[in-house]
């Protein structure tokens, strides 16, 4: 079936958030007597929403996961210094906004769904990508289930009106190809982002993107 719209994961995907997620949390637990976790680290710890990413961080430093009220203050000392420095060192991958401009060329609809939190994506959002056009931008919040519960990506194709065989999801992480098959979208990954290859077709990843393009050739 010839795939009508796409749907974007963010971080990993259309940008490289990395260094500003890992200084924001290595600041926070910094801040509470903890060691900092190295920058490539964070590649696989991210990527679930901050919750789960506050979770793995401890995990991590093998820290008691079970003293709520250390994972409530790192939760609020990584929201609050990541909220001061959202995109100070993020930065879009290369042909990636030339690919959105290009999709919005050719009227094909675009959205971004993430499990970044809701109010931060759309800030990142507006100021990045103000000259493209997306349908939807979505993030987190206590609306839906983060990804891969596909609830959240059913709910904003609805105004398309397509079917979601008609929908490709594109993303860098095993949660992003099982969101993707949990929709029933087809999913694509993406080799410049967070994960392995290996991750994303172990967890059925239809193709693989090696540049941005290349997503043209699979909409054709």
């Amino acid at each position: 079936m010839k795939i009508k719209a796409c749907i974007f994961d963010m971080d990993g995907t259309l940008i490289n958030s990395i260094m500003d997620i890992a200084s924001s949390m290595n600041f926070a637990l910094k801040k509470l007597g903890y060691r900092e976790i190295k920058t490539e680290e964070f590649n696989t710890l991210v990527g679930k929403g901050y919750s789960k990413l506050i979770e793995n961080t401890l995990k991590h430093l093998n820290i008691n996961l079970n003293d709520k009220h250390l994972n409530d203050n790192l939760y609020q000392e990584f929201v609050k210094a990541y909220n001061q420095n959202l995109y100070f060192h993020t930065k879009t991958y290369d042909g990636i906004p030339e690919l959105l401009k290009k999709l919005n060329s050719l009227k094909i609809p675009i959205g971004i769904l993430s499990n970044k939190n809701h109010e931060e994506l759309l800030i990142i959002t507006k100021d990045i990508f103000k000259d493209i056009k997306f349908f939807e931008v979505r993030g987190y919040s206590s609306k839906f289930e983060a990804k891969p519960d596909p609830e959240n990506a059913l709910d904003m194709i609805i105004e398309l009106n397509l079917m979601p065989q008609e929908i490709a999801y594109i993303g860098d992480s095993d949660v992003d190809m099982l969101t993707a098959q949990n929709a029933g979208f087809l999913p694509i990954g993406v080799s410049w982002g967070f994960r392995t290859i290996q991750e994303l077709k172990e967890n059925g990843a239809k193709y693989i993107l090696n540049n941005p393009f290349e997503l043209l050739d699979i909409l054709k």
